[in-house]
């Protein structure tokens, strides 16, 4: 019996330890412009699963904590990209921003915003990253959700003056929004890597009352061993 009451002890400790602690949230898209719009996850985001010619779809997918170092895309207000390095240890909210023109050979353009409760870290342009961080060692994508890893035309093909002067734009017009222009006849998808929302603020408990709550779970545990202790048969 001391050992069961030892054990209830500790439990109860246990949840009283965890009311103090809360864990950082996915951060939210907080609001759209344009042809950007928020969409539940699709079954699949595989070329021809879900098209449109007027909707540039937004999924949230997964936060993870990097185990490792990854290295993104990051972009400015004028669509210039660079490499940045996310260390190991940050957490990341992935949305992946997806268009699927409808049918083939007809060339579509959309624009639009996608701002988030958190700023953006970096963002996956191009299908090699995108393939890794669908399922591999950085695991974004939704474990109910088809990606169409392996096809080198998820991409989007950065503007580039000269050379692709009618390429695809994304810029970052603040820390938190994402504006995109995406001109293509096939699909595009770029995945947006945002920082955790911070965890909820825990107001403090004072220490009598933690014990007063803690004293008064345990006392019920305790009624409880001994109500069923009473009501068992003898030997």
């Amino acid at each position: 019996m001391k050992g069961t009451r030892r054990a209830a002890l500790a439990g109860l400790t246990g949840i009283a330890a965890a009311l103090l602690v809360a864990a950082p949230a996915g951060a939210t898209v907080t609001a759209t412009t344009g042809a950007a719009q928020v969409a539940a996850a699709p079954a699949s985001v595989r070329p021809g699963a879900v098209e449109s010619d007027t909707v540039v779809r937004v999924v949230t997918e997964r936060t993870l904590t990097l185990s490792a170092s990854l290295t993104v895309s990051v972009t400015d207000a004028t669509g210039a990209m660079t490499a940045k390095t996310l260390l190991a240890g940050a957490c990341l909210q992935s949305h992946l921003l997806h268009f699927d023109a409808v049918g083939t050979g007809t060339t579509s353009s959309l624009s639009g915003t996608a701002s988030f409760s958190q700023p953006v870290l970096g963002v996956v342009p191009l299908s090699p990253l995108l393939d890794v961080t669908d399922s591999g060692a950085v695991p974004f994508g939704l474990p109910g959700t088809a990606y169409p890893s392996g096809d080198a035309s998820r991409g989007i093909e950065p503007r580039i003056p000269v050379i692709n002067p009618n390429g695809d734009l994304l810029m970052l017009s603040n820390p938190t929004t994402v504006g995109f222009t995406f001109r293509t006849d096939g699909f595009d998808q770029v995945r947006i890597l945002t920082q955790c929302d911070p965890p909820p603020v825990v107001p403090d408990v004072p220490l009598p009352a933690m014990l007063s709550i803690t004293a008064g779970g345990t006392m019920a545990v305790f009624a409880a061993f001994g109500r069923r202790r009473s009501t068992a048969p003898a030997v």
